[in-house]
């Protein structure tokens, strides 16, 4: 063949081969294009969203007996997720954005949180948070029906106790509760549910509207204390918790140049599932006047609150600010009132006087109570106004005035007839009535700050003054007056003080000072906020930076409280000594430490409310008035506490790509009282004779708690750490036991309390967990 018939050959086949060769290239073309655009997908979704997920495989020594280490946490068996992020990158103007957060999810205690909204037109946040929290890793029960309204303990149990002698009661009742379950920590425990939305829609700038709803679910249990009657029966019980609380605000605010207001109003709602708590007497089975078989305690009812407010302020000048707001608010609740009693040992019959145990009506028949129940409404209001700005440049101010009022519109009720002490029906007539406590409360004050040329300080002095009214109290009114001054001074870029002091005197009016209304029943109620008492306070913070790499804190403060001789509490006292301090060694490593002191001091002086030839013992509440005055009986208590708290957290980055971080707390606390009777040890002078034992070991624990976590970046995207942890615990009170009714007195008398003792048992914690994070 030629070179001319080898060029034909050539050319005809390539002509015969044009369309393959032309769809192979083309389909390659749209291939190659496809993965670009594919490829430019990819990127584009990877520069719009991000995303962050944060998974570890754990192991944990002790679940059972975790001690404090799981009181208000959940550590799940094999693992979780300790962050979750996802949402876009993008924040235009023009834009939709969303953003979901989740902490622990798929625990007890697990966190989500979902953003989103348009840029210039709103926001939505919405919420859902877990909490459990556990009272105890101890504690024994001889309950049933844990969670309901009605806790029963076997009849044999009670039958056996009743034939038991008094003087063995208490030791037969403890082999009794040693023998019972151990609640454990997944019984003992109360979990809370709250879910959340917040919108703000702002697109009609300067108008906003706000709305807000938060419904929250709690369930569970929680020990309580409760009583058959006056004296020792008491008991430690496990109350029922399951009630819903529902909240929502809506408000719509303006602001524009130099005025801004707001108007809102308020709707809440509070549902139980249980109003009252019924109980067996763990030593009897069946009554006797005074000694009742079972017991009965009203727990939460039903209520609504509506609120509404305005608020509003303006710009004087450049200087100067006026501001107030008003609310208004009405609560309504739904309460029945429990039948007299529970003791059957009270028949029906014609009463005859104090000492009489025949009611004449059925006490047992809700139709039998008054017309009139606790139903009603409470109305509050409150009005603040103030004017803030500065006269000359060196000289700020804020004059403030404060007015606060809540009025009882429930009408009074009587009753029939009364039991005391749940041993005796009372046929005189009841001046027991549901008054009314009508509470007023007015505040004035001025505070200033005075810029001083010198040194670049900062004195600060304020006045206050507290005034309140209340009817149907211990204190009809009170009358406080408060001073403070703080100095602050930057010495130098070395080092800066605040060194302040206060004193306040509030004197309160009691009813057996008054003449112009007659006392009620309600006169003997003592109450911290309705007593005179002088109070005293000072502080000092100095913070040091001696050198770039190092800063520190020291600070002190003091309060101590002089309360009326008559009041009971004679005086309460509280220091705190605290030290923090900083290095930053370099910028790869940082070390925190910082120890806190906290004494706790209050002295209880002995008291008495009698009335009567007994002990405890009222006879008609308006008459007697004045051997309801402060006597010297029962004993006094001196209650001495000591907190020290040690904490140390250092970070260090030591390679590019490794780094540690961790963290130590140790906590050690000490808490005496000691108790005195300071009386004849006579019964008919002292309600309880015995001379007290002192509890030297109230409620001392210790705790330590170690972190370390190490962790190792491959790069930007990828993150490996590995972590341990290691928490002790250790009760070392004198009254801790499983079961136990505490010794009180130095004759072996106890407390008289049937305790469940729901206390942190010792433990010793392991944790190590392996973890991987990834995020684009």
């Amino acid at each position: 063949m030629n070179r001319k018939q080898t060029k034909v050959l050539v050319l005809g086949a390539a002509l015969a081969f044009w369309p393959l060769c032309s769809a192979v290239l083309l389909a390659q073309e749209k291939e190659e294009k496809a993965e670009d655009e594919e490829a430019k997908t990819l990127e584009n979704l990877v520069d719009d969203y991000e995303a962050v997920v944060r998974g570890r495989a754990l192991w944990l020594s002790d679940r059972k007996h975790a001690g404090k280490f799981l009181e208000y946490r959940d550590v799940p068996r094999y693992g979780s997720v300790d962050r979750l992020e996802f949402g876009n990158r993008k924040r235009s103007t023009d834009e939709y954005y969303f953003r979901i957060k989740g902490k622990d999810v798929g625990q007890k205690d697990e966190h989500v949180d979902f953003e989103a909204g348009h840029y210039g037109t709103f926001d939505l946040d919405v919420t859902w948070d877990r909490l459990p929290h556990r009272f105890g890793t101890g504690g024994s029960t001889l309950y049933r029906g844990l969670g309901s309204g009605r806790l029963t303990i076997n009849d044999q149990i009670q039958t056996d106790l009743q034939a038991t002698s008094a003087a063995n009661q208490s030791s037969q009742l403890l082999r009794y509760l040693d023998q019972s379950q151990d609640l454990g920590i997944d019984n003992a425990m109360l979990q809370s549910d709250r879910v959340g939305a917040l919108l703000e829609w702002y697109q009609f700038d300067p108008v906003r509207l706000t709305v807000d709803v938060d419904l929250e679910r709690r369930d569970g249990i929680r020990p309580m204390g409760a009583s058959f009657g006056h004296g020792r029966d008491t008991v430690e019980l496990l109350e029922p918790i399951d009630y819903w609380t529902f909240n929502t605000r809506g408000a719509v605010s303006y602001a524009q140049g130099p005025f801004d207001a707001e108007a809102f109003y308020r709707f809440g709602f509070f549902h139980t599932g249980e109003e009252s708590l019924t109980f067996d007497n763990p030593l009897r089975i069946t009554d006797t006047v005074g000694i009742a078989g079972t017991g009965r305690v009203s727990l939460y009812s039903d209520n609504t609150t509506q609120e509404f407010g305005l608020k509003a302020g303006y710009n004087i000048t450049k200087e100067m600010r006026l501001a107030g707001n008003a609310n208004w608010a009405i609560d309504q609740s739904d309460v029945e009132v429990l039948p007299y009693t529970s003791n059957l040992a009270f028949v029906r019959g014609a009463g005859t006087g104090p000492l009489s145990n025949r009611a004449p009506y059925d006490l047992y028949n809700a139709a039998n109570l008054p017309d009139r129940n606790f139903d009603g409404q409470v109305l509050t209001q409150s009005y603040d106004l103030s004017l803030a700005g500065h006269v000359v440049d060196p000289v700020e101010y804020k004059l403030y005035g404060r007015y606060f009022v809540k009025n009882d519109l429930r009408e009074q009720m009587t009753f029939p007839g009364r039991i005391r002490l749940d041993a005796q029906w009372d046929t005189l007539p009841v001046r027991w009535k549901n008054d009314h406590y009508d509470y007023s409360k007015g505040q004035g004050g001025l505070e200033t700050t005075f810029h001083l040329p010198w040194i670049l300080s900062r004195l600060k002095p304020a006045y206050e003054l507290t005034l309140v009214r209340r009817q149907n109290r211990a204190a009809d009114r009170t009358i406080e007056n408060a001073v403070k001054l703080d100095l602050e001074t930057d010495w130098n870029q070395y080092i800066a003080t605040d060194v302040g002091a206060g004193f306040s005197s509030r004197d309160a009016r009691r009813w057996e000072e008054l003449t112009d209304r007659p006392p009620t029943n309600l006169r003997w109620m003592r109450r911290y906020d309705e007593a005179s008492r002088n109070r005293y306070d000072f502080h000092v913070n100095t913070s040091l930076t001696p050198v770039s790499w190092f800063s520190s804190n020291l600070g002190y403060r003091f309060q101590h409280d002089d309360f009326d001789a008559r009041f009971g509490v004679n005086d309460m006292e509280w220091q705190e000594i605290s030290v923090e301090g900083t290095v930053h060694a370099n910028p790869d490593v940082d070390i925190n430490i910082f120890y806190v002191h906290d004494r706790y001091d209050t002295f209880q002086e002995a008291r008495e409310w009698r009335a009567g030839a007994g002990p405890f013992f009222f006879t008609d509440p308006d008459s007697a008035l004045g051997s309801l005055k402060d006597s010297n009986s029962n004993w006094t208590a001196l209650t001495k506490e000591r907190v020290h708290t040690i904490g140390l957290s250092p970070t260090w980055r030591f390679l590019p790509q490794w780094g540690v971080t961790g963290s130590y707390g140790f906590s050690w606390n000490e808490t005496r009282i000691d108790l005195a009777s300071t009386n004849s040890g006579r019964l008919v002078d002292d309600y309880n004779p015995y001379e007290p034992t002192d509890l030297r070991k109230a409620d001392d624990s210790l705790r330590h708690s170690l972190n370390l976590e190490l962790d190792y970046e491959q790069n930007e995207w990828v993150e490996f750490y590995a972590g341990y942890g290691y928490d002790f615990f250790t009760s070392r009170q004198d009254t801790y036991r499983r079961a136990t009714n505490v010794t009180m007195t130095n004759n072996g008398t106890y407390a008289g309390s049937y305790l469940l003792n729901l206390g942190y048992e010792d433990a010793q914690v392991h944790l190590a967990y392996l973890g991987l994070g990834i995020k684009f």
